[in-house]
């Protein structure tokens, strides 16, 4: 099993990948094109979450896609503004399908996330760097 540094190593050197915005997202930098359309959204924090490889535990890529639907299914009943986009594993992982949401709080996002079996998800706010937000007690 791969310990918490470890698996924050992993995440602080993926790439976030937003298609439809042009732009990715990198741990502990600011986006000026995130920034800009959460202001032309008028929203201020966005979190980006993944329902793929609950624990990190690989799974088929059939069981991600339908976890996937499931997350999609319930950001889309709750959030109106969102991207779908994936996590660009730097470090021998596979590409895991992702959601960036806007007008979503650090709070409901650990929820969802924790609901998803995620260890981490990334977090962040208008003219503030990227973080990661670790889930696992």
């Amino acid at each position: 099993m791969i310990d918490k540094a470890s698996f924050l190593a992993i995440y602080k050197n993926t790439n976030y990948i937003i298609p439809e915005l042009h732009t990715k997202i990198k741990i502990d930098e600011l986006n000026a094109i995130i920034d800009s359309e959460l202001l032309k959204s008028n929203h201020s924090y966005w979190a980006f979450i993944s329902a793929a490889n609950p624990f990190s535990k690989e799974i088929s890529d059939q069981e991600n896609e339908f976890n996937f639907l499931k997350l999609k299914n319930l950001i889309d009943a709750q959030f109106p503004k969102y991207f779908e986009g994936y996590g660009e594993g730097q470090l021998g992982w596979k590409n895991e399908k992702s959601i960036l949401i806007f007008g979503i709080t650090e709070e409901q996002a650990i929820k969802i996330g924790k609901q998803f079996g995620q260890n981490a998800i990334v977090v962040g706010a208008c003219d503030e760097p990227s973080k990661i937000k670790w889930l696992q007690d």
